[in-house]
């Protein structure tokens, strides 16, 4: 019963830990350059020496992410908030970051999710770079 108890107070400890750092992305605003700047940190630049097929596929990544964060409906009641900014890098990796399959991309992204800690370490570079310190 210990052992329960003890396993119960950490996952309390996270989950209160996880709601006060969520309610300061909630009640933190940040610009656009912010935002824009988070998706540099995260995912890089291209230069003119990049090839078209590389700086293409950085646009279209902006170009989601972008949309993401001023447009999209699932970020309408938070929108200019760090945790929409979170939300917005997290809705492009599980839902819209291009994959290696010639049909159901959908499936393909859920398997990437599953099986690679790329997603994940982005998401948690995403998470401390709008977390308080």
């Amino acid at each position: 019963m210990q052992v329960a108890r003890d396993a119960l107070e950490l996952t309390f400890a996270y989950v209160e830990a996880f709601e006060t750092e969520a309610e300061h992305l909630i009640d933190t605003t940040i610009t656009d350059a912010r935002f824009d700047a988070l998706v540099t940190d995260l995912f890089g630049s291209t230069g003119p020496d990049d090839s078209p097929r590389t700086q293409a596929a950085d646009h279209r990544r902006r170009d989601t992410l972008t949309w993401l964060w001023k447009d999209a409906d699932t970020l309408a009641g938070i929108r200019g908030t760090a945790w929409a900014g979170y939300q917005a890098i997290t809705e492009y990796l599980d839902r819209y970051a291009p994959v290696r399959a010639k049909a159901d991309h959908e499936a393909a992204r859920a398997i990437r999710l599953l099986t690679s800690d790329e997603p994940a370490k982005v998401k948690r570079r995403a998470w401390s770079a709008l977390a308080p310190a």
